[in-house]
């Protein structure tokens, strides 16, 4: 997640207003791997964090999956990555397979619910 949140932040327009929000100096380096790393910790407010999130990530208001983006060598190096486990990193699924996936696992909570209750009835029938 911290590589995409790179990622995403490497190609934002408003930069800025995000190093704002996490109060970063100007005089900062590597700012972005700062915001990558930090952004969910203890040290960052959770409603900042949130708010970072949703301005990198504007599809999260509407829908619960981010269009992910393969890493670039510099963004796994920043986030101590080593570009010979880029091969193990899975390509990110396009949005069919991401719907697919959830659609899916709706379907086996539903399953397992309607099989409790079945057994439920089951063994009030005896």
């Amino acid at each position: 997640e911290r590589v995409q949140v790179y990622e995403r932040l490497k190609n934002f327009d408003d930069q800025e207003a995000i190093f704002n929000m996490m109060n970063l100096l100007e005089k900062d380096k590597k700012k972005k791997t700062i915001v990558a790393q930090t952004i969910w910790t203890m040290s960052v407010d959770a409603s900042v964090s949130a708010s970072v999130v949703h301005k990198l990530f504007p599809e999260l208001l509407k829908a619960a999956n981010v269009s992910m983006s393969m890493p670039s060598k510099k963004g796994l190096s920043r986030m101590g990555i080593a570009t010979k486990s880029q091969e193990l990193i899975p390509p990110p699924m396009d949005r069919p397979l991401q719907l697919e996936a959830k659609l899916d696992g709706l379907i086996r909570l539903d399953l397992g619910t309607v099989t409790k209750g079945l057994i439920k009835v089951s063994l009030n029938l005896d």
